[in-house]
């Protein structure tokens, strides 16, 4: 017998309801082709150390970059490989809306997947069951198994009236890893997604932390409760009898309000839309059949609601159906995609400011060089003007010989110190000889307490033209990383730039 209720109009809607597949457009071609730019900047990716030698602590980090890019190209490749499936099995079911059915292994999946199947099949409507195994779907004329212990291992789900796919799932914090990410995998291929919860323990917040990803994606999600009955004992003639009986409309107010302002809490904590999730619904398989599946059966345990709730829930589903391939491409540059880019691009600029300060530093570094090698020095002037005052050529024997002791200790330092750049030192300190004029001294023992201010004066002179020099040369050997860091980091804010731009033209051409 045929009630003219809400399950018809359900049943009947989603009989007659014209397929609805996803769009290509040009935005999707454009980012094919935005992909292969990052594919290629990644393969290009590098950074030039030719003034740095492998004492630089950059040096390696700079060495790194292909290899980081590498690693970003095969994480890329892997999540395609991951999603090949997934996509697949949404192209399998182009034409249908496939709803994921979501939750806990104890939430009733399966027994709330073979109720809707049974329903379907009541009303004459084609009923089609299958598996997916191996990213391939296998139809076969199996209910979903149902227990109270996991059983589903791998994704199973029905076809209704060739409109409407139940995904069902393994459960979502299953026993088993595996498990798990499949759940969380196939999430991926679904339009909208049925939130099943036991009312034991309805909506708890910490699965909407695994549905985020899907919010955030928008795509429209139902709470449902689940087994919301319980056992009472009634006399039946001599006996005492228990007899399953629906929660009370005022119980299951409660437990919805009490989910839905949890749910709401934890969107808000998670930075998400609050409206994102729509309004609770309980509902009771084991009641519905227990009362013989009447209508008023069927209305007080909760499904004429879940009926509404399903009619209302197809605007939002076929609204993101039709933008499903976009959106699914979308989904894969911001969650693969654009945290490399991101990472990379922080990468990039830090290396670039390390040496950039490296660069403002030198001159800084260059002065104490300069305070250290004059007291080195001058601690010598002493016994060196005594050894050559009042000598014949005394003036040039003690500018040669002031001139190598300078020479000497600007070579130990920079050995010593300066070791990560690759520098010039013999061609600096053949530059803006000071310590010529020294030849010109009058090296007499009555000239000593002049000669020695001089000498203080020339040696103070020659040092910091030495600074300056060594200060420039550190400056030049870090400059090819600092261009090459610069030219890769505005690639990369080009490809950025690029995508900013494409997200916001409109999705449909």
């Amino acid at each position: 017998m045929k009630f003219n209720n809400e399950e018809v109009r359900f049943i009947e809607s989603m009989a007659t309801l014209a397929g609805v597949e996803s769009q290509h457009t040009k935005l999707q071609d454009t980012l094919a082709q935005w992909l292969q730019h990052c594919e290629q900047y990644m393969l290009n990716l590098k950074a030039e150390s030719l003034g740095l030698t492998q004492r630089h602590s950059l040096v390696h980090s700079l060495q790194q970059l292909p290899q980081l890019a590498k690693q970003n190209l095969v994480a890329w490749q892997q999540a395609k490989h991951k999603l090949a499936p997934v996509l697949e099995l949404a192209d399998f079911f182009a034409d249908k809306v496939m709803l994921l059915v979501f939750g806990k292994f104890n939430a009733g999946k399966s027994s709330f997947c073979n109720w809707v199947a049974e329903r379907f099949s009541f009303y004459q409507q084609s009923v089609q069951h299958f598996v997916v195994e191996q990213g391939q779907v296998r139809f076969h004329n199996q209910s979903f198994q149902e227990g109270s212990t996991e059983t589903t291992a791998h994704i199973q789900g029905v076809v209704l009236a060739d409109r409407l796919v139940l995904l069902d799932t393994p459960g979502l914090h299953s026993m088993t890893t595996e498990n798990a990410e499949l759940t969380q995998l196939f999430i991926e291929s679904a339009d909208g997604v049925l939130w099943l919860s036991s009312s034991t323990s309805p909506g708890q917040t910490q699965e909407l932390a695994e549905l985020a990803q899907e919010l955030r994606r928008g795509k429209a999600l139902l709470p449902i409760i689940t087994r919301s009955d319980y056992l009472d004992e009634v006399v039946v003639g001599m006996e005492i009898k228990k007899q399953l009986c629906n929660k009370s409309e005022q119980n299951r107010a409660e437990q919805e309000a009490d989910v839905w302002l949890r749910a709401q809490d934890k969107l808000q904590q998670m930075q998400l839309d609050a409206r994102l999730v729509q309004s609770p619904l309980s509902i009771s398989v084991y009641c519905a059949r227990e009362h013989g599946m009447t209508s008023q059966a069927l209305e007080q345990a909760g499904f004429f609601r879940l009926y509404a709730a399903l009619l209302s829930l197809l605007e939002p589903v076929l609204a993101y159906k039709t933008h499903k391939g976009l959106a699914v491409e979308q989904h894969y540059i911001e969650e693969q995609v654009m945290p490399a880019l991101v990472a990379v691009q922080q990468r990039l600029r830090t290396l670039r400011q390390q040496l950039e300060q490296g660069q403002q530093q030198a001159a800084t570094q260059m002065q104490g060089m300069k305070d250290q090698l004059w007291r080195q020095c001058m601690a010598t002037v002493p016994a060196v003007l005594d050894r050559y005052t009042d000598q014949e050529r005394g003036a040039v024997l003690l500018a040669q010989a002031l001139h190598q002791m300078l020479n000497d200790q600007v070579r130990s330092h920079a050995e010593a110190e300066l070791d990560m750049y690759q520098l010039d030192v013999e061609s600096l300190l053949q530059q803006a000889q000071v310590l010529g004029q020294v030849t010109h001294l009058s090296l007499t023992a009555e000239h000593y307490e002049k000669n020695y201010l001089f000498l203080e004066k020339c040696l103070l002179e020659q040092l910091e033209l030495h600074a300056l020099n060594v200060a420039e040369q550190i400056q030049q050997a870090i400059q090819p990383s600092m261009e090459a860091l610069q030219q890769q980091e505005e690639l990369l804010e080009q490809l950025l730039g690029q995508y900013a731009q494409i997200v916001q033209q409109p999705a449909l051409s």
